[in-house]
């Protein structure tokens, strides 16, 4: 796997041809790199120099472009920039395969009432009467809760329809796949894959970063509970926590005493309660945080490890930085000449309904939602 110093564990296809080769000077491509993310088409960029033996043969939107980890196709698209420089070389900018949902349109259409799974499809069906074969897509898996919905086509971008009508309105996430040239298209409920390579401090974490600032993480908790019916006093756990309302971790050791406190509705027992707090420290404080890493792929010096992608949920581990917990993947930026990979874990920040109104009068609050739920379902 490696040459020279290089680890030569990825392939870019231009048309179903290695375009990337370390062993061979005039198949050199200059700071390959690739983004891959969940609902998003993701991107890959390199430069070609003029002395590259396909120099002539990249055609802009036309060449199918597919990227390997290994034998594993971990990405494919086409070029939509080709910049040449001063020097003649070719910088290479390239839009992944859910992208190719922007070369239709839908037409002008009223559905009274129709099931959402019939409605991706159908939508998905208009693409394909309308580009050509290789950016077509078959309907895989769908396993988002189906319902019928009202839904009206406004001669928009395929893309824009499936985001609106679809994703925002009903969640989920996108997966495209190539299988036996074949392109599916999945709409799924769940992230779908599982990953037994961990992310952890002194194995494979190089670097690492959080978007949760220091004044919003806690190293201890005070957990209250309901009130009692007779004193009017909030429930706090003391009762069954040596004497003391409040819950320590570990963190607190290196990070000094950082006290939240936090309400749990409906928890009228200290027993319970205590648990809810322990459970809140140890991870749900965590559940929209979104974590930055740089980390080496294990996977080829150790093969029982599977490969880092997109979609899996990953076992992060890094006490020095209060993280030990199952995360979502969600981005990955893959340094190709190189071999490591940046990683973003979490939940990715989103507006919910009740941020949108939060300083509306509760009638007010009501109308916004029902304008705002109306809006994503027309």
């Amino acid at each position: 796997l490696f040459v020279g110093e290089k680890l030569m564990i990825y392939r870019i296809l231009a048309d179903g041809v290695s375009i990337f080769d370390y062993d061979y000077p005039d198949m050199v491509l200059l700071d390959p790199s690739l983004e891959t993310e969940v609902n998003v088409s993701g991107s890959l960029d390199f430069t070609m120099p003029v002395s590259h033996v396909f120099y002539n043969s990249i055609m802009m939107l036309n060449t199918d472009i597919d990227v390997y980890e290994g034998d594993k196709l971990i990405w494919f698209g086409r070029p939509i920039e080709i910049k040449t420089d001063f020097y003649r070389q070719k910088h290479v900018h390239c839009e992944g395969a859910l992208a190719f949902l922007n070369d239709s349109v839908q037409d002008f259409h009223e559905y009274t009432s129709i099931s959402i799974h019939e409605f991706f499809r159908t939508v998905i069906a208009n693409h394909n009467s309308q580009v050509d074969a290789n950016r077509q897509f078959t309907v895989g898996d769908i396993t988002v809760p189906d319902k019928t919905v009202y839904r009206k086509l406004h001669y928009e971008q395929t893309k824009d329809v499936i985001d609106r009508q679809c994703i925002k309105a009903c969640g989920g996430y996108l997966f495209v796949r190539k299988e036996d040239g074949v392109n599916y298209i999945d709409w799924l409920s769940e992230l779908p894959y599982t990953c037994n390579q961990p992310i952890e401090f002194g194995l494979n974490l190089l670097d690492i970063g959080s978007s949760i600032g220091g004044t919003e993480i806690a190293t201890c908790v005070l957990p209250v509970g309901d009130e009692d019916e007779t004193t009017k006093v909030p429930l706090t756990v003391e009762t069954v926590n040596n004497g003391s309302k409040i819950i320590e971790s570990e963190a607190a050791k290196t990070y000094g005493k950082i006290t939240k406190a936090v309400t749990f509705d409906g928890v009228s027992k200290p027993e319970t309660l205590l648990e809810d707090g322990q459970e809140y420290l140890e991870n749900l404080q965590f559940d929209k945080i979104a974590i930055e890493c740089d980390a080496s792929e294990l996977h080829f010096l150790h093969g029982e490890y599977e490969q880092f992608m997109v979609g899996q949920m990953i076992h992060c581990v890094s006490n020095p930085h209060l993280v030990d917990r199952e995360l979502p993947l969600m981005k990955i930026s893959y340094s190709l000449d190189t071999g490591t990979k940046q990683i973003t874990l979490g939940t990715m920040p989103t507006q919910e309904l009740t941020e949108i109104v939060a300083e509306k009068t509760d009638a007010e609050a009501q109308e916004a939602v029902d304008e705002v739920e109306d809006a994503i379902d027309d």
